[in-house]
């Protein structure tokens, strides 16, 4: 953990703390399936959800041009 490798804390605890986020991740997965229809979340949809978001961002704008297209370099 980056504290641990800090010196802001021991590196003892930091494996506590390690250990206990995997612990807390492996339970919210297990119920990820409850929790969401708890909250009755609909699908989400839009253009970040396409499988080439770049292109249907672009189509969403109204952007036609290659500003943002792969292999166009980066401006520094």
């Amino acid at each position: 953990m980056w504290y641990a490798a800090h010196d802001l804390i021991p590196p003892h605890r930091a494996a506590q703390l390690t250990t206990e986020l995997h612990h807390h991740h492996a339970l919210l997965i297990a119920h990820l399936p409850a929790l969401v229809a708890a909250f009755d979340t609909p699908d989400l949809t839009g253009p970040i959800f396409s499988a080439d978001y770049i292109r249907a961002w672009q189509d969403h704008a109204g952007r036609a041009d290659a500003t943002f297209t792969a292999g166009t370099p980066i401006r520094r």
